[in-house]
């Protein structure tokens, strides 16, 4: 005597439902509270001088510019082939300063279409700017440089420099780009 599957499997299939939905209700809040976590949340105030401040670090913004000289722009692309007309590349030069070097970070720029542009894209050589907030040279004492380079479409522009570190996190820092 064989009964069907949804015979002999009815009834777990019926409490299946209120126990998946219980279980997301009793760790509803804590996932909502480790996601607020892990998002910018809170921009911290940038000063008359263009200087942010978050705990112990300081960082100022020195340039955000497209890439347009022929020299730079052969030394970022190295032996790759030519960008297409469809990007621009734009460069930034930001300020860290602080006790000790800055690990963690994460440095996004804003369009004017509400996009996020990450450094250090694949199109650019390998070894042009940063993917994180180090020293351009190891050498350099607190407050040093580093550089990262965009690739944004040409109908965009640059409206903001956000830099976010996981443990500081949900506060981070947002440069607005006249």
């Amino acid at each position: 005597m064989r009964r069907g599957w949804w015979r002999r499997n009815m009834w777990g299939l019926i409490l299946v439902v209120p126990l998946a939905v219980g279980l997301f209700a009793l760790n509803g809040s804590a996932a909502y509270e480790l996601h607020f976590q892990e998002t910018p949340q809170r921009a911290v105030p940038v000063d008359g001088t263009g200087q942010a401040v978050l705990d112990n670090y300081s960082v100022r913004v020195v340039e955000i510019v497209p890439v347009e000289k022929t020299a730079e722009l052969n030394a970022i692309l190295e032996d790759q082939p030519a960008l297409p007309t469809t990007v621009k590349p734009w460069r930034a030069i930001v300020s860290f300063g602080g006790p000790e070097s800055i690990r963690g970070c994460k440095v996004a720029l804003l369009d004017n279409h509400g996009r996020e542009y990450g450094p250090k894209p694949s199109e650019l050589d390998a070894l042009a700017g940063n993917i994180s907030c180090l020293p351009d040279d190891d050498e350099q004492p607190s407050p040093y440089l580093s550089t990262f380079y965009f690739l944004l479409p040409t109908d965009s522009r640059p409206t903001a420099l956000r830099i976010t570190w996981v443990l500081l996190l949900p506060r981070y820092v947002q440069f607005p780009i006249a």
